[in-house]
């Protein structure tokens, strides 16, 4: 299928630091309460905030915005966790999840509507940022966050 046969593509929209966040729908598999109790071993890397169990499974969880290199919100009574699909290291790390801080909003999303700003500087593990009625979206860069999330992938 060429890229002028796809008319939109159904995402989700996270509220993050640099904007919104945007992920295909079809990337998320759950999004779940915070967990009650997380496996924080030591780590050297500050955006890692431990494992959780989600389904039977260990899953390593991270804040998206630290790896990104921003600031983060130290409210963690609305804290929630996106589970997302892996992409590009399904062979060590099948799911990861990342925090939220709102519940997200579905938005179709087609390119005619994407302005580009390609004036600003991204994230450490952002694709693009762009506008998207008005409203700064960031796109992830996947494979590289899941790169970096399968050293820490049991």
């Amino acid at each position: 299928m060429s890229d002028q046969n796809v008319k939109a593509l159904n995402t989700l929209l996270f509220p993050m630091h640099r904007g919104m966040l945007v992920l295909p729908d079809v990337a998320v598999a759950e999004i779940v309460d915070y967990p009650s109790t997380l496996d924080e071993e030591s780590s050297d890397v500050e955006w890692y905030a431990g494992e959780m169990s989600w389904r039977n499974i260990t899953i390593p969880l991270v804040s998206f915005d630290k790896m990104n290199g921003d600031e983060t919100s130290d409210d963690v009574s609305q804290r929630k966790v996106v589970v997302v699909n892996s992409v590009h290291q399904r062979e060590s790390c099948k799911f990861w999840a990342f925090i939220i801080q709102q519940a997200p909003t579905m938005q179709n999303i087609n390119h005619e509507a994407l302005e580009a700003s390609n004036d600003v500087e991204l994230g450490a593990v952002s694709a693009l940022q762009a506008e998207l009625l008005g409203e700064v979206v960031v796109f992830p860069d996947l494979e590289k966050i899941e790169g970096q999330i399968k050293k820490q992938c049991r």
